[in-house]
């Protein structure tokens, strides 16, 4: 009788470390791979997968989150296997399922292992990651969603007028005046350039806010 074969999507968009990856799995697995967004999605299109290891850092300009959502919307298992994970993108992952995260200069001491698991549903995620995910969550204000019409644009360029971002935000002035004067105090900043140096160095980005 033939052993179950697991199938394995590997997304990472450096040739050779993608390969260095593969060769420290058994034989037995049977390995896809994507390089980018585009890839990954025509991959989930024509199969289903056991299990997803997902880099975090591509050069595709999405965020390893957005990876993860569409990971998420087909039900694929994923373990993420990353150089580093900043605390907004591991409190995302860990929230919506990931189940571990092996750093990618322990893969041939951890991967093979932490992938067992994974195939059998089971978390690994250490007390050490679980204790930064509750004290990075601890630390985080109420941020209101709707100033999240304000917060694109202000990561993306704080020199941008007031005017301007009511007018791409579709509010009036005085809104976006109150919504950017409330976001400082919410952050404890005195003004948009260090607003937007403080949810930089949190690892935040235009297309992945805080909510």
């Amino acid at each position: 009788m033939l052993a179950n074969i697991h199938s394995i999507l590997l997304i990472e968009d450096q040739t050779l470390i993608a390969q260095g990856i593969a060769a420290l799995l058994p034989a037995s697995y049977s390995i896809s791979f994507a390089r980018n967004l585009l890839d990954m999605e025509a991959a989930l299109e024509c199969a289903k997968f056991d299990l997803a290891l997902l880099d975090m850092k591509m050069k595709d300009n999405h965020s390893g989150v957005r990876y993860m959502e569409r990971l998420q919307d087909k039900c694929t298992p994923v373990l993420i296997v990353a150089s580093a994970i900043n605390d907004v993108e591991l409190l995302r992952c860990f929230e919506m399922g990931a189940l571990g995260y092996v750093c990618k200069d322990d893969c041939r001491q951890f991967l093979q292992d932490a992938i067992l698991a994974a195939l059998a549903g089971k978390a690994i995620w250490t007390e050490q990651e679980k204790s930064r995910i509750n004290l990075f969550k601890s630390g985080l204000p109420e941020v209101p969603k709707r100033f999240l019409k304000v917060l694109p644009h202000l990561l993306t360029n704080p020199n941008f007028a007031d005017q301007t971002i009511a007018d791409q935000a579709g509010l009036s002035l005085r809104t976006v005046k109150n919504y950017i004067s409330t976001l400082l105090e919410i952050y404890g900043v005195a003004d948009r350039y260090q607003l937007k140096n403080h949810l930089d160095k949190m690892g935040y980005t235009p297309n992945l806010l805080p909510n």
